[in-house]
């Protein structure tokens, strides 16, 4: 059992830089967020003795920050760690994505994995979207400073729940409808339209960095919960209580994501599109949209393969 800490040692914690996110974590929890790849986190009042008062919430924020900010420089020293000890001679890789790449401290997420084998420069963020990534275009000067020979991609989740508005691209119940049918025109449009983001960033790559690899991925079948807030939810809204029917719609919503995104890669000769569905286990997903330390372990072997 974490022993129950106060608020000043928690701050302390965070800003000493010997501290590891593995020491942090017992001392946060998930909370709502409002975008659905971009897991949120605060303060376990439980385990952290947090004062009622306004310089309280504000030294809460700082330590929020100071957490976020242990995460991104423990991968960065890492990186810079490996390369300097001169013994490695594994690909250098920059990485950029969403919270499959980058949850932050709770989870062991799939570059936390990932980092045990291999120097990979991190960008990624929970939250970010492909617009993000394509418009930024961070990967550019880490891939020109860092000279890595692969990048790595995650993005397009937010767009295939609808960004929380799943329930506008679905239609009602029907029981003589297929799940596949249920999903609109809109829906494919949603797909269609990270599919020219993907486009955006491969055809950049590959005029920019013409050696550079590309592996991306196209998630594996999420899960809707009952009170799920990106797919249970919606699906309920439009009267689909059934759960079987409700991970079924799932299912078509993930194949078709997939499918696209594999044509996609085909148009592209150093592009590799990695199929993960089905290589995270049932019982080992942590919310609606991704998968627990296990299940993350799962898609990391995947990646290590193609790497």
């Amino acid at each position: 059992m974490t022993e129950k800490i106060t608020l000043e040692q928690l701050q302390e914690m965070a800003a000493d830089p010997g501290t590891r996110p593995e020491d942090l974590a017992p001392y946060f929890r998930t909370r709502d967020a409002a975008s659905p790849f971009d897991p949120q986190i605060e303060i376990d009042e439980t385990r952290v003795m947090v004062p009622d008062t306004a310089e309280a919430a504000s030294r809460s924020a700082l330590v929020l920050n100071s957490a976020n900010w242990i995460e991104r420089m423990k991968r960065q020293t890492r990186f810079h760690r490996r390369l300097s000890e001169g013994n490695y001679t594994g690909p250098i890789i920059v990485e950029e994505g969403d919270s499959w790449f980058q949850y932050p401290l709770l989870l062991r997420d799939v570059i936390d994995v990932l980092m045990d084998r291999y120097a990979i420069f991190s960008l990624s963020a929970g939250g970010d979207t492909l617009e993000n990534m394509a418009t930024g275009a961070q990967y550019r000067k880490a891939l020109e400073e860092t000279q890595a020979s692969i990048l790595l991609l995650s993005g397009g989740g937010n767009d295939l729940v609808a960004d929380g508005r799943l329930a506008d691209h679905l239609r009602p119940f029907d029981p003589n409808l297929r799940p596949a049918d249920y999903l609109l025109g809109s829906f494919d449009q949603l797909i269609a339209r990270s599919m020219a983001l993907y486009d955006r960033i491969f055809a950049d790559v590959a005029r920019r960095f013409p050696k550079v690899e590309v592996i991306c991925h196209g998630y594996d079948y999420t899960l809707p919960r009952i009170r799920g807030k990106w797919l249970g939810q919606p699906m309920q809204a439009r009267g689909i209580a059934d759960p079987a029917l409700q991970a079924s719609i799932a299912v078509a919503m993930v194949d078709r994501l997939n499918a696209e995104l594999a044509r996609l890669a085909r148009r592209h000769p150093r592009v590799h599109h990695l199929d993960l569905r089905g290589r995270v286990e049932r019982d080992h997903w942590n919310d609606e949209l991704h998968p627990d330390d296990s299940g993350y372990a799962a898609v990391a072997a995947v990646f290590a393969e193609r790497i």
